[in-house]
């Protein structure tokens, strides 16, 4: 089956998330039993997936800095170079797809962030989906989503999802054997003393980052200790900062900004416990990079956390200082479940794997053809 996918969208290094869904997920399509796989890609990200994920492309005349006219060609151009690339299925990842499909067309909607915490994306990009996103459902064939919970949010959201949608679930960290950077030199770049509570993640409000060092600093304060809480991925803003400050604890809360990937990893294998206090999430694949690095996780209930980390974690309510703190100390003084929570996150992450999300994925591609073949006979 020749599968053409929908890249266009990919601007590298923009789109976070997305760029490594496809990234893990694309050359495991590629390399499963009688997939054909082509790339349409534009002119900025072509050699990447072509030369460096070595990956089957076809550039499209569209400079990918430009939005529009991305969004124009895929809109009204895209259904005709598949077609013409031969292709059986357009695979479209990024929310979006033709206006006009001429072949059967899977869509993924990784959640509806645009419409749930449209206060985290541009004005631009919130226009653009909710403008775009409702029909491509409608036409789709199928639609793909990452979890449960984004299911239920686009079902109950956007009329014409009903039994299209299908959970497909990301995979771990690509690469678990990764080499991290060296600890003692990362130790001492950033000002960590020892023993450290670990959150990677955006500074975005439904990230939850102010509540995470309320409920370290009440941790602190109830219990004194010489942990650090190292906030890693972003500054802290203003705000927060200043609060830290006047309480005294600016030197106990770490904010890196953005490390290298070499350095996120020795992070993540030197910590005491990973906090995961967000209140909204698609997925939540850090969640599956702390538990691949044998790093304790704590989470939150809320969105599709307690759908990722299985028994692998202890919960907390996120909307609660005195719920994290109380988290805070009791993965700080019990040992034993520090030792639990690592075997219990080392077999959670089994039941992921971007293999299997391949496989998962070519099934609902197949699908898709199989029913538009029945219909076209039925005709």
């Amino acid at each position: 089956m020749k599968v053409i996918v929908d890249l266009l969208f990919i601007v590298p290094g923009r789109n976070r998330g997305t760029q490594t869904y496809v990234d893990s997920l694309l050359p495991e399509l590629a390399a499963l039993p009688d997939v054909d796989l082509v790339c349409i890609t534009n002119r900025l990200n072509h050699r990447y997936y072509a030369e460096q994920l070595g990956l089957q492309c076809w550039a499209a005349p569209v400079a990918g800095s430009r939005r529009p006219f991305r969004v124009l060609y895929q809109q009204f151009l895209m259904s005709a170079a598949a077609k013409r690339l031969g292709g059986d299925v357009l695979f479209c990842p990024g929310y979006l797809s033709p206006a006009f499909p001429t072949l059967p067309t899977v869509v993924v909607l990784h959640d509806l962030n645009f419409r749930d915490i449209p206060q985290v994306v541009s004005a631009t990009r919130r226009l653009l989906f909710n403008l775009l996103a409702p029909p491509a459902v409608r036409r789709a064939s199928a639609v793909i989503t990452i979890s449960a919970f984004s299911k239920e949010r686009i079902a109950g959201g956007l009329r014409g999802a009903g039994e299209k949608v299908a959970v497909v679930h990301y995979g771990p960290l690509a690469n678990p054997e990764i080499a991290g950077a060296d600890w003692p030199a990362v130790k001492a770049k950033y000002g960590v003393r020892g023993d450290y509570f670990l959150s990677v993640s955006s500074g975005d409000p439904h990230k939850n980052i102010q509540r995470l060092a309320q409920g370290f600093v009440a941790a602190q304060r109830r219990s004194p200790g010489t942990e650090q809480l190292v906030l890693v991925g972003h500054r802290l803003d203003a705000e927060l900062d200043a609060w830290l400050r006047r309480e005294g604890f600016s030197d106990a809360v770490v904010a890196t900004g953005f490390v290298s990937e070499a350095e996120k990893i020795a992070f993540l294998r030197n910590g005491l416990a990973y906090f995961f206090p967000s209140l909204y999430e698609g997925f939540g694949l850090p969640a599956l990079e702390a538990q691949s690095c044998g790093l304790p996780l704590a989470a939150s209930r809320y969105g599709s956390l307690p759908e990722v980390c299985g028994q692998g974690a202890v919960y907390f309510d996120a909307m609660s200082v005195e719920s994290i703190a109380d988290t805070f100390l009791e993965l700080r003084d019990d040992g034993e479940l520090r030792d639990s929570l690592i075997q219990a996150g080392y077999d959670n992450v089994l039941r992921f794997s971007w293999r299997r999300a391949a496989q998962e994925t070519l099934a609902v591609l197949q699908d898709a053809v199989a029913r538009r073949a029945a219909l076209a006979g039925a005709g």
